[in-house]
């Protein structure tokens, strides 16, 4: 997984066999009023081509208004596996667009 377009937004990691997960993406929001980061903690795929990720919250500055945890299906997103980059809806803000990338290895 891996989120980078958009001021202020970068960041990605591994999802690795086992459901665990490795890095982190970091947001600056409101002109540096609001930084925290996102940390996966776990993922699945509840739909065949589709993953969920599980995250996270980290406050470090102001308040990013999410709870302390929560998985991308909580938002109404799956993220597609298709091993290249897409341009989607940013689940954070919706006004706002994101590119991500899920491949699948071995």
């Amino acid at each position: 997984m891996r989120l980078d377009l958009g001021q202020g937004v970068w960041g990605g990691g591994s999802l690795f066999a086992d459901g665990s997960t490795g890095g982190n993406v970091a947001f600056s929001a409101d002109n540096g009023q609001t930084v925290y980061q996102l940390q996966p903690t776990s993922w699945s795929e509840p739909v065949s081509g589709f993953v969920d990720v599980c995250l996270t919250v980290r406050e470090m500055k102001g308040s990013s208004g999410f709870p302390s945890s929560f998985c991308l299906s909580d938002r109404g997103l799956l993220l597609p596996v298709t091993g290249t980059p897409i341009v989607m809806p940013d689940p954070f803000e919706p006004t706002e667009q994101v590119l991500i990338r899920v491949t699948a290895a071995n």
